[in-house]
C-alpha cells in the first residue's frame, strides 16, 4: 500500500516527513534518484540492533582531481606536487532509516533538509549510525553521465526517430 503526501510548499528532503501519518516505529526514506542493491530487511535489523535514531546508507566514492596538486609547507613554499591525485570519501547514498519519534524535532511547514535533521540529532545527542556498501551497489540516477557509464547506454536523440 502506498500513500502519497502532497506538499503545499517545498519542505526540503525531510520536511515532508512531518506530514506522514504512521504508527510504525521506523520510516524508510530514499531520494527518488538513487538505486541501491541492498537487503532492506538487513538494513532495518542493523538499525534496530544498534539502537540507532538514524541509519544512513553510505558508500566510498573516488574523486580524481584533473590537475597536479601542490602541497606547501608552513612558510608557503612547495613541498611537492602530486599529479592528478584521487581522494576517497565516505558519501551519503540518500537512503535512510529514521525512528518515527524524530518527527517531533522536524519543524512544521518550513524547508528542512536531511543535513538539518542529522545536525539537529547530533546536537541532541541522538545516535546516528552508518552502513557502508560497495560503490557498485548503488547508482545516483540523477547524475546521467555516471548512469550512462555504469549501464553502458547513451542518450537517445529523439530527433533521429
Amino acid at each position: 500500500k502506498l500513500d502519497f503526501i502532497e506538499e503545499k510548499k517545498y519542505l526540503g528532503t525531510i520536511g515532508a516527513v512531518k506530514l506522514l501519518k504512521t504508527n510504525k516505529k521506523y520510516i524508510y526514506i530514499s531520494n527518488c534518484d538513487v538505486y541501491a542493491n541492498v537487503d532492506y530487511i538487513d538494513l532495518l535489523r542493523h538499525h534496530s540492533k544498534n539502537n540507532n535514531d538514524i541509519t544512513i546508507l553510505t558508500s566510498m566514492k573516488d574523486y580524481q582531481v584533473p590537475y597536479g596538486v601542490f602541497n606547501i609547507n608552513e612558510k608557503g613554499y612547495v613541498k611537492n606536487i602530486v599529479e592528478k591525485p584521487t581522494n576517497q570519501f565516505l558519501v551519503n547514498t540518500g537512503i535512510y532509516i529514521i525512528n518515527t519519534e524524530l518527527k517531533k524535532i522536524i519543524p512544521k511547514n518550513v524547508e528542512f533538509t536531511v543535513n538539518d535533521l542529522i545536525n539537529k540529532c547530533i546536537s541532541k545527542g541522538k545516535k546516528i549510525g552508518i552502513v557502508p556498501i560497495f560503490s557498485a551497489q548503488w547508482t545516483d540516477i540523477g547524475e546521467w553521465d555516471q548512469y550512462e557509464e555504469k549501464y553502458k547506454i547513451s542518450k537517445i536523440n529523439l530527433w533521429d526517430y
